[in-house]
């Protein structure tokens, strides 16, 4: 009987720099968007936002920016940062796609040292205090 070889799971399971790049981008501009969404309501508290709506508002804020900061500093994104290093260190110095992984690396080596509750607790004290003058 002839023996079938398959392909290792790790080789089918490899994917391209350029599809790591597009997953980047991805979760990046998921990360942008929640960030987008709460300075929106954040601009609103501070320019429409009824009486008494603080409390509500703070938690809304709270939620958005924990939820960026969470996707911002998952494990499985700082897996791909890093296996994007070589690759941007390969591409032209000053080309948009080396540059983004540089800025991607940086921040993520900065936020992963900021706890989420920390950063929901801040916001939500920042917005409870903003109606109070």
């Amino acid at each position: 009987m002839q023996q079938v070889h398959k392909p290792k799971l790790a080789a089918r399971n490899r994917r391209s720099a350029e599809q790591m790049l597009v997953e980047l981008k991805l979760r990046l501009r998921e990360i942008s968007d929640l960030n987008a969404a709460g300075d929106m309501l954040n601009w609103d508290q501070a320019t429409y936002m009824p009486e008494g709506g603080a409390g509500a508002r703070g938690r809304q804020l709270a939620t958005l920016h924990r939820l960026a900061h969470e996707r911002a500093v998952a494990p499985a994104l700082g897996t791909l940062i890093d296996a994007l290093v070589r690759y941007g260190e390969s591409l032209p110095y000053d080309s948009d796609d080396a540059s983004l992984i540089r800025v991607a690396h940086r921040e993520y080596q900065k936020k992963i040292n900021v706890p989420p509750d920390h950063i929901a607790r801040a916001i939500a004290h920042g917005s409870a205090s903003c109606c109070g003058y």
